[in-house]
């Protein structure tokens, strides 16, 4: 057997010397039958030479041209065969690159289209021998390309790769040699045409109006390639100044010699670093976007007077904490912003576009690659969930969708392997049943989870260690890995799943349907659990509730108080400080979050707090009619700065608090009621409510606990409707 490196240089020069062969044998042909015609056009003179050739040896000719074209065609395409099978065998998937393979593709499909046009032979044999050769190379490609993958995200930053506004998956030197077709199909799926795959494939094919044996002075196995095509889609460093506004361009002109030095050996430094080469993928390594500093007037909310003054007191907080907040996280994010990727969501994407090329020259294994296809989005899809998405287990899981949530069990039970889930103690549900497109030899096909991320040096160096959810590096971070999961998902639903159906036949493209419908469909859900667990790592209220307990608070008091509790202002410090890890981290991403992450993290951050008030006050032994007043005056009182600091009107989850402080007033009859249908309250706080009822008989108050054996859902719950919102 020939070895793969040996083989592919000599294959161009082997289907050259093929083409020769038929060159000449056409133009033998075509002297042949030039001769007959000018004999059929000859005077009455040539007559009698014409009759002294014998009639035997012009059928006999006639006969033998007539079937040459079919045998030669058979001779070459069986030599070409077993030149590709001698270079099969394992070594094929070790030394092969996928460059190779895709030249090869091309010279096959040239070679066939040139018998198609010799002798109007399909060549079956030739391409089934080119169709297992390429399909044994893609399944252990596409293996390397997983392990490759789980690599890449096991050393993702998570920060964003600077791109311009307009950027696309079509802007990949990958997608090239088919962009046109590819928007064309995006173009027809727009307008809902049904006649679109047709017109794909039809145009698809690329073939000119001459033919081989319309040009014999030129090579048909010479190839353009496409491995010069320039991509022009980053974003310029000007358009990035310009994002930090005028006055840094400013300062940069006021900047001294000295400071102007090492700016130069540090865009030198950078400029390395721009043209290092990753040795695994031979492309080079782009590096982060610099780290912009917050603007001076976002950075006030942990070192305002208000706050200072809150922890000092011991939670007394002076008039005024609402004005602390600079609302940098709100600004609408600039139009020159482009959207947010990953350096591994661009691998992913040339990922795509090669097995693209590969669909695009053999389409008998297109079915095969497209469920390959289907793994690396879903590899990455899981993967984003697994890392920001469950760090509170049973609170992120109440945050997701029915859709999303049947989408992760799926790709978990058919994707993934299950050593690095059972150790975490959540393995996938075996009950999801996979689907009946897939075949079985891909659902035995599971990868590895990448390891957790661990903490950046700039989560190392941040004042608040203790405090996950709120160190700004890692809010951006997770705030990009879903963006650029979201990303994914459209463009794979707007750009390729059209162009895929024209390549997929007709009975395999139901696969694509569920795909978009199952998959797809619920990316943008992992929005919710990624924002509900920034809420449940980033605020630290233990210091809150413990403020609540007594005797720090006096809830069985005699006479109604005009000034509230003090551990409200510690819960306004803690929402301050949330406020300001916002604003940081939409410093490091345009000076904005973007879509509305704003509204999302103050909503369950809202939650959280309106949590912790419920228990504190679930957990009073004894409240009179005036401690029940100071509830309400503290709830105000938090409403106030909690709507300040926010920026939403109303305050989210206002009525949760509200209905249990206003059951303390129900009656009998309508407490049972209450206690039976409110299933967003624990029955530990029905319980704690019920206790500091001092009217209930002995007899009532027992009958009302039986009543919380009920099920209930408690945070959970009230954060699965917050979700259906």
């Amino acid at each position: 057997n020939c070895r793969p490196s040996c083989t592919f240089p000599a294959s161009p020069i082997c289907a050259n010397q093929c083409g020769e062969i038929l060159k000449n044998f056409y133009q033998v042909l075509q002297y042949h039958h030039a001769n007959n015609a000018s004999s059929a056009s000859t005077g009455p003179d040539q007559q009698q030479q014409q009759q002294q050739l014998s009639s035997s040896a012009a059928a006999y000719l006639t006969q033998k041209l007539a079937q040459a074209p079919g045998k030669l065609w058979q001779d070459v395409q069986s030599k070409i065969r077993i030149y590709l099978q001698s270079a099969g065998g394992a070594s094929l998937h070790r030394e092969l690159r996928f460059e190779h393979a895709i030249r090869m593709l091309h010279l096959v499909n040239r070679l066939v289209s040139v018998g198609q046009e010799f002798c109007g032979a399909a060549s079956p044999a030739l391409q089934e021998s080119i169709r297992k050769q390429i399909l044994a190379f893609f399944r252990a490609y596409h293996s390397g390309r997983m392990e490759t993958l789980r690599m890449f995200l096991e050393n993702e930053e998570w920060q964003p790769v600077p791109v311009k506004s307009s950027f696309s998956l079509a802007d990949l030197h990958e997608f090239a040699p088919f962009r046109s077709r590819l928007l064309q199909a995006a173009r027809l799926r727009q307008l809902n045409s049904t006649s679109a795959s047709g017109e794909i494939s039809d145009t698809a094919s690329g073939s000119s109006s001459t033919t081989f044996f319309d040009r014999l002075d030129e090579n048909p196995f010479e190839f353009t390639t496409e491995e010069d095509c320039v991509e022009d889609f980053f974003a310029t460093p000007d358009a990035a100044i310009s994002n930090n506004g005028d006055g840094s361009n400013q300062q940069a002109k006021r900047r001294s010699s000295a400071d102007s030095e090492e700016a130069e050996d540090e865009d030198n430094d950078q400029l390395l670093r721009a043209h290092h080469i990753d040795e695994d993928t031979g492309r080079p390594v782009i590096p982060p976007p610099p780290v912009a500093a917050p603007p001076s007037n976002s950075s006030s909310r942990l070192n305002s007077p208000s706050v200072s003054a809150a922890v000092a007191n011991g939670g007394r907080a002076s008039a005024g904490i609402e004005s602390v907040t600079s609302q940098l996280h709100r600004q609408p994010r600039p139009a020159s912003a482009g959207p947010l990727i990953t350096n591994t969501l661009l691998e992913v994407l040339r990922l795509l576009g090669r097995y693209t090329q590969m669909i695009h020259l053999l389409k008998p294994i297109a079915f095969d690659v497209a469920l390959r296809m289907t793994q690396l989005a879903e590899y990455y899809i899981y993967t984003v969930y697994w890392f920001y998405a469950r760090d509170n287990i049973e609170l992120a899981q109440s945050c997701l969708t029915s859709k999303l949530s049947n989408c992760l069990l799926r790709i978990g039970d058919q994707l993934i392997q299950h050593a690095r889930l059972e150790e975490d103690g959540h393995a996938a549900s075996a009950s999801a049943s996979p689907s009946t497109v897939v075949s079985a030899a891909v659902q035995s096909e599971r990868f590895l989870l990448p390891a957790r991320p661990q903490p950046t040096r700039q989560d190392a160096a941040s004042a608040q260690p203790r405090h996950p959810g709120q160190q700004p590096a890692r809010l951006a971070a997770r705030i990009v890995s879903v963006e650029s999961t979201v990303y994914l998902a459209q463009q794979v639903e707007s750009l390729l799943v059209p162009y895929l159906e024209s390549q997929l036949p007709h009975e395999k493209r139901p696969f694509l349907a569920v795909f978009v419908s199952h998959t797809l469909s619920a990316v943008p859900d992992l929005r919710a659990p990624a924002a509900c667990a920034v809420a449940a790592t980033g605020l630290r209220l233990e210091s809150v509730q413990a403020g609540m307990a007594q005797p720090q608070v006096n809830w069985d008091v005699r006479e109604i108080l005009s000034e509230h509790s003090g551990y409200v202002d510690l819960l306004l410090c803690e929402l301050a400080k949330f406020g300001d890890c916002l604003d940081r981290a939409a410093a490091l991403l345009s000076n904005s979050l973007p879509g509305d992450w704003a509204n999302r993290l103050w909503h369950y951050a809202l939650l959280i707090a309106s949590q912790c008030l419920v228990e504190g006050f679930s957990a009073a032994r004894r409240c009179s009619n005036e401690g029940r007043a100071l509830m309400q005056l503290d709830f105000q009182h938090y409403l106030v700065g909690a709507e300040r600091l926010s920026g939403l009107r109303p305050v989210p989850h206002k009525d949760y608090v509200d209905q249990f402080i206003k059951a303390y007033y129900l009656p009998e009859s309508e407490l049972h009621e209450w206690l039976r249908d409110r299933r967003e309250f624990t029955a530990r706080q029905k319980a704690g409510l019920l206790a500091c009822l001092a009217h209930l008989s002995k007899k009532t108050r027992q009958r009302l606990l039986a009543v919380l054996d009920l099920p209930t859902g408690g945070l959970g719950a009230l954060a699965a409707a917050a979700v259906g919102e």
